[in-house]
């Protein structure tokens, strides 16, 4: 809706001007955005992003909101700098058309892939389940030191 309540059409273009950037540098940090797979085809494209982090000398990657297959997680830790790629995760089973990546598909990365993925977002790790080879699972409001 618009301020004075009217519904409009057209996503955040209609309500925001925004500006568009690839990059930016804060306090020695570089943050690059990338975009990730998502809700395309059929005349459809509703694109989502992924952050990069580098100080130079440790990268770390966030993974947005994306469907699999990630193909950059993959050639991202072909990079001896990422320490850590935090990549979206959903426990509910895998269905045709889904805009998440879902645990089963994440668990057919590679070990020495897995062993750089911190799974994050969609829903709690259910009771009992194993992460299979992964860093770990974040979990809300949990930081981080790398």
């Amino acid at each position: 809706t618009d301020p004075d309540g009217r519904v409009r059409e057209g996503g955040v273009d209609v309500l925001v001007d925004a500006i568009e950037a690839r990059s930016i540098e804060i306090g020695g940090v570089s943050f690059r955005w990338f975009r990730v797979g998502h809700v395309s085809g059929d005349g459809v494209d509703k694109p989502a992003y992924g952050i990069e982090l580098d100080d130079g000398s440790t990268r770390v990657l966030w993974s947005g909101d994306t469907a699999f297959p990630p193909r950059w997680v993959i050639e991202a830790v072909e990079d001896p700098r990422v320490a850590m790629i935090f990549h979206e995760c959903t426990f509910m089973p895998a269905y045709r058309g889904s805009v998440h990546t879902h645990y089963e598909e994440l668990c057919t990365l590679p070990e020495h892939v897995r062993e750089r993925v911190t799974l994050m977002h969609h829903t709690e790790v259910p009771d009992g389940l194993q992460l299979l080879g992964f860093a770990g699972a974040a979990c809300r409001h949990q930081s981080f030191n790398l």
